[in-house]
């Protein structure tokens, strides 16, 4: 299949550095490869590259994508924030329905007001002076398990087992005893 962007001499064609968003998204394809797709590793260092070469001369869109994917690749972040950080992206195409605004940041807080909810109702702050405030390393850590908007009473309930665990862990680094 990639074979089509390959010249005669083996190499990409050059005339895919025109095309910047096409080249973008053969990039992050490219970091789906395995061991020994040497065409998808090529194609890695090709794209890598020649965005790194022009992300400073593209517009804001499509510059801030690329410095995105450089940072890290899609299918390396936790897909719910990548989708809350693609609604400034798509307002800056001035193409966004205002509808759809709406209901992706009422799907990105869905079920993360409850959970929030549930810890300030424990006063961790001033009940355990001495425990971290890990919340919200407990959420994303569950969101790189349970991503799907469906299984939110899964998300829910393992971030409190995670939260009630860490601090049990806190209680007993803090008052445990080594005897």
């Amino acid at each position: 299949m990639f074979n089509k962007f390959i010249d005669e001499k083996g190499k990409f064609k050059e005339s895919l550095i025109i095309d910047m968003k096409g080249m973008l998204e053969l990039y992050e394809v490219a970091h789906f490869q395995l061991h020994g797709e040497t065409i998808l590793e090529e194609a890695l260092a090709f794209t890598m590259f020649h965005l790194k070469s022009t992300k400073t001369t593209m517009d804001y869109p499509l510059s801030t994508r690329i410095a995105d994917a450089l940072k890290q690749p899609l299918h390396k972040s936790l897909s719910r924030l990548v989708a809350w950080s693609y609604i400034p992206i798509y307002e800056g195409y001035g193409t966004l329905d205002k509808n759809l605004k709406i209901f992706a940041k009422l799907d990105f807080y869905h079920g993360t007001t409850f959970t929030q909810g549930w810890w300030k109702g424990l006063d961790v702050a001033t009940s355990f002076p001495f425990i971290r405030d890990g919340l919200v390393e407990c959420c994303f850590g569950i969101l790189r398990v349970y991503f799907k908007p469906h299984y939110t009473i899964a998300r829910t309930f393992m971030t409190k087992v995670i939260s009630l665990t860490s601090i049990l862990d806190d209680i007993y680094n803090a008052y445990g005893t080594s005897n």
